[in-house]
């Protein structure tokens, strides 16, 4: 289903496999496997084969799965609080080292959707595993301006559900009347970053040294993507 049609804006199901498990490089799979790297991976449509020594695809390709992208709703509160306080305890990716409560959850994805703004989740296997929000900007003549946040569950990275997330609440966002979509992430992150630069984000500037924690200083990079880019 094509993301950018109206139809699949609700209820967006994509099939994706195929995809390569973290570390599944050239190093890691020589590393992990003690055996020569045969040939690179090539990528057809949404599926990756890997032409490596007998029964190395089996490490490398994970299992055909469904994804539901779809609104978020209230009763998702509990869920999509649980998953953000996971992603931000790891301390990495978000700017919180801790998440909000259930109530607090609920209260913002009201507020969002009050606002005309965008709260979508990713479901596999019945489950939250990734999220994604835009919100507009209240402020008298920002109102064009929507302000984005998502995260995807550790387990479920580097499938293609931030991939399909983004582009879901971009289309929806620029639909409903914003503009200019903007952001802040990591320089430390580099999927996110690239994630970003691929869906025609523009990096505007850098804050640096905005992060300081466990020993490691970090840059914030500030992104926006435009509605007629």
């Amino acid at each position: 289903m094509n993301l950018n049609t109206p139809e699949a804006l609700g209820v967006a199901v994509l099939a994706f496999s195929g995809m390569l498990q973290p570390g599944c490089d050239r190093r890691g799979f020589e590393r992990q496997t003690n055996r020569r790297w045969s040939e690179p991976c090539r990528e057809s449509n949404s599926v990756i084969f890997c032409r490596f020594w007998p029964g190395a695809a089996a490490f490398c390709v994970r299992q055909k799965k469904a994804m539901l992208i779809r609104d978020t709703l209230p009763e998702d509160a509990k869920t999509v609080s649980v998953l953000i306080d996971t992603v931000a305890r790891e301390r990495r990716y978000l700017a919180g080292t801790s998440g909000f409560s259930e109530e607090l959850t609920a209260s913002f994805i009201a507020s969002v959707r009050a606002a005309k703004g965008v709260h979508l989740v990713a479901i596999v296997d019945d489950a939250v595993v990734g999220w994604c929000d835009i919100t507009p900007a209240s402020f008298e003549g920002m109102t064009h301006v929507g302000r984005l946040g998502m995260g995807v569950k550790a387990d479920y990275r580097g499938q293609g559900i931030g991939k399909g997330l983004l582009k879901a609440a971009l289309t929806r966002a620029f639909r409903q009347g914003l503009e200019r979509v903007e952001l802040e992430v990591f320089r430390s992150n580099d999927a996110a970053v690239c994630l970003y630069e691929a869906h025609g984000f523009l990096r505007e500037g850098v804050k640096v040294g905005a992060r300081k924690l466990d020993g490691r200083t970090d840059d914030l990079l500030l992104f926006a993507a435009f509605k007629n880019a």
